[in-house]
């Protein structure tokens, strides 16, 4: 084994010894909590995937007291004008555009916009923020656009100083900076501690992922391999059937082929019996004396005889 971690793993284990049964549950139950770098990289991973996400970082604040108009986005016809759009410094629509248009990012449509931002804020950050509407138009209140004099950091990945503390607060959305997001540790055990705890559930969540997938292609080979036997069992049956049906084909085209080389018996020919029994043979040859379908009279024979054992005489 080699790696950055290695020299640590053995007090990693120690640790992890000497947990206790409900502490360990804790800890995976409420990673996160337990483990603040994950919550900061949630954020980073947050922004760095979502481009709505990315402008409300960095061009909005959040004020319980602001009320911002949606707006539409229309060019800004002006040369002189910094902005590609209009009102981008008062409207969100604008300025989102705005964001997207200097990125290099595609924005979204004026309604996808709207409830992406809503669920975005209500759902995924816990921003009081509500979504109203007045004789000028939908607005947002708690949202504001940032201006040069907002000092607010970021509303996402911002972090401020605490006075009571040594560690770092994510900006609460009420303003409110007693929650603790990533705190920083004050010992590098507890750090490394950290780091470690996090390449752990990650290669944790990485071998269960790997197992699910592992199950999920032997169900499907399982389901493939009965698929094959009953694909197999079917055309056995179907070949036992065509060498059947093949079998019956031949032997009534043998007949056929017989009947046509024979010549026509009618009534009056004289024929001979094959396998003539024999206290019939000394009548043979016989006459004909009539004709029923497959089935003939002979002159002085009682029976009927098949058609096909008679051959002119």
């Amino acid at each position: 084994m080699r790696g950055e971690f290695l020299p640590y793993i053995p007090g990693l284990l120690n640790w992890v010894l000497e947990m206790d049964e409900s502490e360990a549950t804790s800890i995976v139950k409420n990673y996160e909590a337990k483990v603040p770098s994950l919550l900061a990289m949630k954020a980073r991973t947050l922004v760095e995937t979502n481009p709505i996400a990315d402008w409300l970082d960095n061009f909005v604040v959040y004020d319980e007291f602001a009320k911002t108009n949606i707006g539409v986005a229309k060019r800004d016809k002006d040369s002189n004008s910094p902005f590609w759009y209009l009102d981008t410094e008062k409207w969100l629509y604008p300025s989102y555009c705005e964001y997207c248009h200097n990125s290099g990012t595609k924005a979204v449509s004026l309604r996808r916009f709207v409830t992406l931002l809503s669920d975005l804020g209500k759902n995924q950050l816990g921003l009081d923020i509500s979504r109203e509407r007045d004789r000028h138009g939908s607005y947002f209140v708690g949202l504001k656009i940032r201006t040069a004099e907002d000092d607010s950091p970021p509303m996402i990945t911002g972090e401020r100083k605490c006075p009571e503390s040594k560690g770092i607060f994510h900006a609460h959305p009420k303003g409110n900076s007693s929650v603790v997001i990533d705190v920083k540790p004050e010992s590098n055990n507890t750090n490394i501690i950290d780091k470690l705890w996090t390449m752990v559930i990650g290669k944790v969540t990485r071998a269960i992922d790997k197992l699910v997938d592992e199950s999920k292609e032997d169900q499907n080979q399982d389901q493939d391999q009965t698929k094959s036997d009953d694909t197999v069992d079917v055309e056995k049956t179907e070949n036992r059937d065509d060498t059947e049906a093949d079998r019956q084909t031949k032997t009534s085209k043998s007949r056929t082929t017989l009947n046509s080389e024979k010549p026509a018996i009618r009534v009056g020919d004289r024929v001979v019996v094959e396998d003539c029994p024999g206290h019939w043979s000394w009548a043979s040859p016989f006459t004909v004396e009539a004709i029923d379908g497959e089935m003939v009279k002979l002159e002085m024979v009682s029976e009927l005889v098949e058609i096909d054992r008679l051959s002119p005489a």
